[in-house]
């Protein structure tokens, strides 16, 4: 959704399918991502966003802590963000979902 006329922020809700903290991409290729093993990525892909237009990318945890992302171009053009899905082990909002089934995170791009 946008905020203002130069904000724009994503939210990611992930949910695990089984009890191996799985997620399952059912709306296009089947990928899967585990939930809490290794470090997991995931590419989100802004299309009508240059990033030449890209002040500053973050991706920011449920308890306001963030990590800088570097906005690179898409394949067929447009933004691409390679963004960690698991909080920073340690922080408060990897332990408050430590033991559940949801993950839940924002990406914030602010426009120049």
């Amino acid at each position: 959704f946008r905020v203002g006329e130069k904000r724009i922020v994503v939210s990611a809700h992930l949910v695990q399918d089984n009890d191996a903290k799985v997620f399952t991409n059912w709306s296009s290729d089947l990928d899967t991502i585990h939930l809490n093993h290794g470090d997991p990525m995931m590419e989100l892909t802004l299309e009508k966003v240059s990033p030449t237009s890209v002040q500053s990318v973050r991706r920011v945890a449920l308890d306001g802590s963030s990590l800088p992302l570097t906005p690179e171009t898409a394949p067929g053009g447009g933004l691409l963000l390679r963004v960690p899905i698991r909080d920073e082990e340690g922080g408060a909002a990897r332990e408050w979902f430590r033991d559940t089934e949801v993950l839940t995170f924002f990406v914030e791009v602010k426009l120049k």
